[in-house]
């Protein structure tokens, strides 16, 4: 929970997120083989630190990026995703 959102709606919204990232061939590959369980538990806690819940590591999230290649352009689909799920 969020100080502006309810759990339902933060849930919705990360599920939309992940459904987003997956679905489109811009961004799909960098989700093959994942887990989707821990990848949509992952995002939740994302959106939640980014409407002011419980702060997110930063620092983590850096280092498991790192080796992804993500150029600036596919961070501003990825961000698109993000906006168009809330």
């Amino acid at each position: 929970m969020t100080p502006l959102l309810d759990d339902d709606t933060v849930l919705r919204i990360a599920n939309d997120f992940f459904e987003h990232n997956i679905t489109d061939p811009a961004t799909q590959e960098y989700y093959m083989g994942v887990d989707a369980v821990r990848l949509r538990r992952m995002f939740r806690q994302f959106v939640v630190s980014a409407l002011g819940g419980v702060g997110y590591d930063r620092e983590a999230m850096r280092r498991a990026h790192s080796k992804r290649n993500i150029t600036d352009d596919l961070f501003d689909v990825v961000i698109g995703h993000l906006r168009d799920a809330m």
